[in-house]
């Protein structure tokens, strides 16, 4: 979260350290509900890996345990020899098959073929779709931690 350190000496100055862990979980679990409703759904994984984190006095956190979370959340940019696109070629033959009817896994289902072939593709990239920034954005505006910020500001 953008301008933590900022947030938590301003928590420290205004709030009671009960109250300030009170917000903070608040916050926390908000966030993950937030999260869990945002983020992209295709079997339902990353939204199941959503949780909270640790809750300090000074700080809280929500945790994503999905490998491939970080690519949601920010895109995979462009990689490869040349930054322009990644180059994927087959392993196992010597043709890539993708589409048709296939199961969660990716496997294809029984009696199902394949519709694309390809003996090299050239992959730019995935594009970011952000759940968790957007989450906790609102999360903070609910919990309460806006209006402490904006207090102290005026207040200085």
């Amino acid at each position: 979260m953008q301008g933590a350190p900022q947030l938590e000496r301003r928590l420290m100055a205004v709030a009671s350290p009960a109250t300030k862990k009170y917000m903070l979980n608040t916050w926390r679990i908000r966030t993950v509900g937030y999260a869990k409703v945002l983020a992209p759904k295709r079997s339902g994984h990353l939204k199941r890996t959503i949780h909270p984190g640790i809750l300090e006095a000074t700080r809280a956190t929500v945790e994503v345990d999905a490998v491939y979370a970080a690519a949601h959340e920010f895109g995979s940019g462009l990689h490869g020899p040349n930054h322009a696109y990644y180059i994927i070629k087959p392993v196992k033959g010597k043709w890539l098959a993708w589409g048709g009817a296939r199961r969660l896994t990716g496997s294809l289902r029984t009696g199902a073929q394949a519709t694309n072939f390809a003996r090299v593709v050239h992959h730019p990239g995935v594009k970011p779709h952000p759940y968790l920034v957007p989450a906790a954005e609102k999360a903070q505006k609910e919990a309460g931690l806006d209006t402490i910020v904006t207090s102290w500001n005026n207040g200085a």
